[in-house]
């Protein structure tokens, strides 16, 4: 039997904890974001009609997934057909959300081009690629130091958004404008990505980001479960890609059709 002092000693003890644990989850509580009011979007999902119910429901999740990593308060509401209302409330500059939230994300894949040393083929008008490409690849446009042309790339990524298990914004450098995006991939996406680059050194390999080839290098050896994005990245920019990334792709593209501010 425990003696009137040690019993009350873990009474003490317990009500202690007890007050720790109800201060934790108040703190816990008051970091939940907040509905100040903010950004209303109109958007609609561009889908086909026969996979929209799906689609849908995967874009709103990967949306609310971004919105929970930025920790900003969203509300997502579906009606009818292809259409969602999405409320943000962020101190964060609109465009700057809307940017991340709507990103169509990452993707890897085969650029048309003789292999290195040869350097890889660029065309300087979207006509003159398109031309290059036929009905069974994509052009993209790729800019780099400065100037834009466009490369022909395969039209099934090798990996995408979806495979990537971790993302974040690195500086080589320290300069303001020098920031890459370094990331790593799931089990499944990195054995894709080995069995493709072993089998094709001194090809040409892009990264995509939303349609537009941010990278593109060689293969010098087998890769497997890595890769970065170059680009001349601000710190900022490198730091939301990496937010992007980590939340996985949208299934389809996502235009904004109305935007309107609201009140809590």
């Amino acid at each position: 039997m425990l003696s009137s002092h040690k019993l009350l000693l873990a009474l003490l003890l317990l009500v202690c904890t007890t007050s720790a644990c109800a201060q934790l989850f108040r703190r816990q509580e008051k970091q939940k974001p907040q509905d100040k009011g903010g950004t209303e979007l109109l958007m609609s999902v561009k889908a086909d009609a026969t996979q929209m119910d799906r689609i849908v429901e995967e874009t709103m999740a990967v949306i609310r997934k971004r919105c929970e990593r930025l920790n900003i308060y969203c509300k997502l509401q579906r009606q009818s057909g292809d259409q969602i209302i999405l409320r943000f409330s962020s101190s964060m500059e609109t465009g700057r959300v809307k940017n991340i939230l709507l990103s169509e994300g990452m993707e890897m894949r085969a650029v048309v081009s003789t292999p290195s040393p040869a350097p890889a083929q660029t065309y300087s008008t979207q006509a003159e690629a398109a031309e290059a490409a036929g009905t069974d690849k994509d052009v993209l446009p790729f800019v780099k130091d400065g100037n834009k042309n466009f490369v022909v790339v395969e039209r099934t990524p090798i990996v995408t958004g979806q495979d990537v298990r971790e993302a974040k914004a690195v500086s080589y450098t320290g300069a303001a404008d020098d920031n890459a995006i370094s990331f790593y991939l799931k089990p499944g996406g990195a054995m894709r990505l080995a069995a493709w680059s072993g089998a094709n050194i001194n090809n040409y390999l892009a990264i995509i980001l939303n349609k537009e080839a941010r990278t593109v290098v060689y293969i010098r050896s087998q890769i497997s479960d890595s890769g970065e994005i170059n680009g001349r990245f601000t710190k900022e920019e490198a730091g939301d890609i990496a937010e992007i990334l980590m939340s996985g792709n949208l299934p389809a593209p996502v235009e904004a059709l109305e935007e309107k501010t609201y009140k809590p």
